[in-house]
Formats: C-alpha cells, sequence, structure tokens
C-alpha cells in the first residue's frame, strides 16, 4: 500500500467524495452543498450553547460529537437538534423548532 492509497482511504473515511474534500477542507463554514447528508433523519441534543456560523458540542448516538450550528441565531445547550448532515467528523445542525 503506498502512501497516496492511503491518504485516498482516509480522505474517503472523512468526505463522501473527492470534490467536496478539497472545498471542504478550504472552507471555515460550510455550505450545504459540501455536507454529507445522512441516511435518516437524526436528532441530537446540545452539550454547549452554539453561536451562529459557530462550533459546539451535540450528544449524537450516545457519544459527543463536534457540531456547528448552522442558524443566524445562537442555539441553547439542552435544546433539541436535527442533525442536518456532516462534514468530516463535524455535524451541522439546526433547533428542531425552528
Amino acid at each position: 500500500m503506498t502512501i497516496s492509497n492511503l491518504l485516498n482511504g482516509l480522505r474517503s473515511l472523512f468526505f463522501f467524495n473527492e470534490d467536496t474534500a478539497d472545498s471542504a477542507v478550504q472552507q471555515i463554514n460550510p455550505d450545504l452543498q459540501s455536507v454529507q447528508q445522512l441516511a435518516t433523519t437524526d436528532y441530537g441534543i446540545l452539550d454547549t450553547d452554539i453561536y451562529p456560523k459557530q462550533y459546539g458540542f451535540v450528544r449524537y448516538e450516545a457519544s459527543r460529537w463536534r457540531a456547528q450550528n448552522h442558524t443566524n441565531f445562537l442555539i441553547k445547550r439542552g435544546t433539541l437538534v436535527k442533525i442536518l448532515g456532516r462534514i468530516g467528523l463535524t455535524l451541522i445542525v439546526e433547533p428542531l423548532e425552528m
């Protein structure tokens, strides 16, 4: 196995295709076109307050994940959120009730 093959394998773990991998790495605030959609609609509960377009943490499937607030307003800790998708190991979230 070459280093190139290893890097391509790692890239496929974090991104759903190579086109969005490069653009997602370059962007601080992802747009929804580069977000990997989940197979089902999933929900989580925020562990931290998350300001607009900023990062925090969410409880999802018994694990603590990094999350980014997709909305233009503060989401408070303890809020039930809808998980829109993910970029790498960061989940993109919005409140269940907007």
